[in-house]
């Protein structure tokens, strides 16, 4: 397989506007002013930590047993049986 590599003395060096470096340096800067405080750092690491907390201790409530799930089904007279409008 032969490569043309003729295409590549066609390739000229283009110049750059001016003022591309300094825009750049002010996207650079903007960018690293956009920084959550301290405070909301801390509030949010709690507010994920109190969710992991409160999720686990729900989600490991529920392993007490069917009893909850046969009386709620008795509460609301749920049937098994899949007859339909009960005939």
């Amino acid at each position: 397989m032969k490569l043309n590599l003729d295409k590549l003395k066609e390739i000229n060096k283009v110049d750059a506007p001016d003022y591309l470096w300094t825009r750049i340096q002010q996207a650079v800067e903007s960018s690293a002013e956009t920084k959550f405080s301290t405070k909301w750092s801390y509030a949010l690491g709690i507010a994920v930590i109190c969710l992991v907390c409160l999720n686990s201790s729900l989600f490991f409530s529920n392993f007490d047993g069917d009893s909850k799930e046969i009386d709620l089904v008795e509460t609301l007279n749920l049937d098994s049986n899949n007859t339909l409008y009960n005939e």
